[in-house]
């Protein structure tokens, strides 16, 4: 992998990893956005959930950058108990 890509990787697998190690219903994954605004970083916390097609919603509540992550189910980062 390139390592230009390894930081928007780390971002996606700590998405996973706190959305499949909270406690259900919670919405918060501690987990920092990534968005910059005049060389400032966000000060927003991602919220994500499992949705009904077993893909990850997440968004930052305060700069409203959001995304999907499908395909986490067999990964390393997923820490779910029921995978």
């Amino acid at each position: 992998m390139p390592s230009r890509v390894h930081p928007i990787a780390g971002f996606f697998a700590s998405i996973v990893k706190g959305v499949t190690t909270r406690q259900k219903g919670a919405l918060a994954t501690v987990v920092k956005c990534r968005k910059r605004f005049k060389r400032r970083k966000c000060p927003g916390e991602i919220i994500a959930f499992i949705d009904e097609k077993e893909a990850i919603s997440w968004s930052c509540p305060v700069c409203e950058d959001k995304g999907i992550i499908s395909g986490w189910k067999g990964t390393s980062w997923n820490w779910s108990v029921n995978s």
